[in-house]
């Protein structure tokens, strides 16, 4: 499955990039609760408590950051699995300066296993769609507000 899209933040490229690049301001952005273990600045774990339709718990997983071009895109893959569901994602951040803002644009190539795959697309496109919108939301507000 593929998702895209793409949030406009009132912010210097450079700045954006370095919210992105920092794991714990980054999962800060989540609304469900979480921990996050840095193992390198390329590679973390991490506990996030979620839920997709039916499907509730704690899902561990790891993600690694590759193809940095500073302060232009990067690459994350990430890996989790939860009560008997998995997920692999793939997904390419890039950023391009409008002015004094900057576009934050965003594809995610997402592999489903166990349970989660087997809830159909619109189960879980709508929860995720949801989640994701209130993840840049919350990532537009933080780095407006800290100028």
């Amino acid at each position: 499955m593929h998702q895209e899209g793409n949030v406009v933040v009132r912010a210097p490229a450079t700045k954006v990039w370095e919210f992105f690049l920092n794991p714990q301001r980054l999962l800060d952005a989540l609304d469900d609760p979480h921990t996050l273990e840095v193992v390198d600045d390329d590679h973390f774990r991490f506990e996030i408590q979620s839920g997709i339709g039916f499907i509730r718990g704690t899902f561990r997983g790891s993600a690694t950051v590759t193809d940095r071009e500073p302060p232009r895109r990067f690459r994350v893959e990430a890996h989790a699995s939860g009560p008997g569901s998995g997920l692999d994602v793939t997904s390419v951040v890039s950023f391009s300066e409008e002015g004094k803002a900057t576009r934050v644009t965003w594809g995610a190539d997402v592999v489903l296993r166990g349970t989660l795959a087997g809830l159909g697309a619109r189960v879980f496109e709508g929860t995720v769609e949801k989640k994701v919108g209130s993840f840049f939301e919350n990532v537009r507000r933080r780095l407006e507000g800290a100028r």
